[in-house]
């Protein structure tokens, strides 16, 4: 069982919807509104109602998780809100996974295989999507080779 969820969504309107489930996307590509859902143990760390730049927050989700695999620690703020996603040693095998801001922390303690899979299936979906429902998008190059290294080596 992996105890990890994500889940991407762009906001159509008022609406949160699956990227998946999306046509296409209208707006302006530079800056599509979204949210990421990341669920551990049925605990959510980020729901919908932490909403912000969905195509420059899951490079952020990406480059604060591979500073964590290469130097123990990363962190990254969300791109218009003073909320931080940070990723920590909790214990040998384990990433403590935490989503703070001035009013809220949420944390849970996760194991990194299934952090890194979790992190890398999600991510490339979502990018995958993004490119699908918003042709004209572009930037993401470095972070999509970094989610599939991470699927290469497990």
């Amino acid at each position: 069982m992996n105890r990890v969820r994500i889940q991407s969504y762009v906001r159509i309107g008022a609406e949160f919807q699956p990227i998946q489930d999306i046509k296409r996307y209208d707006g302006d590509s530079m800056y599509v509104p979204g949210a990421v859902s990341l669920v551990v143990d049925e605990v959510e760390l980020m729901g919908i109602e932490l909403w912000d730049d969905i195509n420059w927050l899951w490079p952020f989700i990406v480059q604060a998780v591979d500073d964590y695999r290469k130097t123990g620690t990363g962190k990254r703020g969300f791109p218009d809100q003073p909320i931080s996603f940070k990723v920590e040693a909790a214990w040998p095998g384990h990433a403590l996974v935490s989503v703070v801001s001035d009013s809220f922390e949420h944390k849970a303690v996760v194991p990194e295989d299934e952090l890194y899979s979790a992190v890398a299936y999600a991510g490339l979906t979502f990018f995958t999507e993004l490119h699908r429902i918003c042709s004209e998008y572009e930037g993401d190059d470095a972070e999509v080779g970094v989610l599939r290294s991470w699927l290469d080596d497990t």
